[in-house]
This record gives C-alpha cells, sequence and structure tokens, in this order.
C-alpha cells in the first residue's frame, strides 16, 4: 500500500496544528485573553479542513455547516461572554472571519479536481 505523498504532508500539517491547537488553548486557560480565541477557531478550522481531505470525504453541506458553526461559536463566545481588551481583539476576529471565506471557493475548488482525478 503506497500512500500518496500529499496525504502524508497533510498528515503532518495535521498534527502540527493539533499540537500548536492545545498550546493555544492551555495559554488561554492560563490567561483567559480573548485574544486566542481567534487563533483557536482558526487553527480548528485548518484542521477540520485537513481532515475531510485526509479522509476524501467531499461534503461541501456538512464542511460549510463546520465552518460556519465554528465561526458563530467563535462571534458568540468573544461577543457575550467575554468581554474585549481592545480594538485589536475585533480585528483579529475579522481577519479570521475574511479569511475563512475568501478561503472557502478555493478550497472547493481543489475538491473538485480531487474528485476528477479519482474517477
Amino acid at each position: 500500500m503506497k500512500l500518496d505523498e500529499n496525504k502524508i504532508k497533510s498528515g503532518i500539517l495535521a498534527i502540527i496544528s493539533i499540537l500548536v491547537l492545545i498550546q493555544t488553548i492551555f495559554s488561554y486557560l492560563n490567561t483567559s485573553n480573548t485574544f486566542y480565541i481567534p487563533i483557536i477557531v482558526a487553527f480548528l478550522i485548518v484542521i477540520i479542513s485537513i481532515l475531510f481531505e485526509l479522509t476524501g470525504y467531499y461534503n461541501k453541506t456538512i464542511y460549510m455547516l463546520l465552518l460556519a458553526l465554528s465561526l458563530a461559536v467563535m462571534w458568540l463566545l468573544a461577543l457575550f461572554y467575554f468581554k474585549f481588551s481592545g480594538f485589536l481583539d475585533y480585528i483579529g476576529m475579522v481577519f479570521v472571519t475574511l479569511v475563512v471565506m475568501l478561503s472557502v471557493p478555493f478550497i472547493l475548488k481543489k475538491w473538485e479536481k480531487s474528485k476528477f482525478s479519482l474517477k
């Protein structure tokens, strides 16, 4: 059984992302700084994307639902549960939201190419 080079790279990226996510969560729990919320959500979205790619499960509806849920939880946590320490927290959240929204079409296009290459 030969492993695809892209799957190996994605697996390594997933492991690194999980480790950084765990470290960021511990940092957040120690300081309770809202600056970490967008970072945690960004790494969570990266891990979700990698898992979809590694498993070859290209369901756009579920993927978009998970991304929307992640962003909604980020905004709800930050706006209602925590007090912002400054304007930079808003900028971080808007930046993460924009990056996710702008990257989705490219990811979906990549998935379409992967589907055609599998057939």
